[in-house]
This record gives structure tokens, C-alpha cells and sequence, in this order.
């Protein structure tokens, strides 16, 4: 029951991209306010969270693009 809890508010936060508060989400797999923040820090949502949004930028890419400044390319020499 629990772990079923715990996977289901998982779910919420990633499909809400971080954005619900602890109390949407206990309140929607009915349990405490405090238990859904160590559930995020146990299992490391946020970290989850970066990730998933990091392969979808590069999915959306196709590939990484790096650009790159003129201004970077020319430095000046310093001389001691």
C-alpha cells in the first residue's frame, strides 16, 4: 500500500515538473504532508527531474549544439 503511495506521488511531481507542493500530493495519495518530503529527499525527485527534462531537451534537439562566441575564440595575451 505504501510503496504504491510513494510511486504514485512520484508520478505527480515529475508529471507536474516539480511544480505541486507536498500538501497536493499527500492530499491526493492520502498521506502525510511530512512523509511526501522525505519520499522526495529519500529518492531524490528533484535529481529525477533534471534528468528527464535533460533527455527531452536533447530529444527535442536531435543533437547537442554548442555555440560558440567570437569574442571567446579571441583572447587577449597577457604578458608578465
Amino acid at each position: 500500500m505504501k510503496k504504491e503511495a510513494r510511486s504514485q506521488a512520484e508520478k505527480i511531481f515529475l508529471k507536474a515538473n516539480g511544480k505541486s507542493t507536498n500538501r497536493e500530493i499527500a492530499k491526493a495519495v492520502e498521506v502525510h504532508v511530512l512523509t511526501v518530503g522525505r519520499w522526495k529527499r529519500e529518492d531524490k525527485w528533484a535529481a529525477k527531474l533534471k534528468r528527464m527534462e535533460k533527455a527531452l531537451t536533447k530529444a527535442s534537439a536531435g543533437a547537442e549544439v554548442v555555440v560558440r562566441k567570437k569574442a571567446a575564440a579571441i583572447r587577449p595575451y597577457k604578458f608578465m
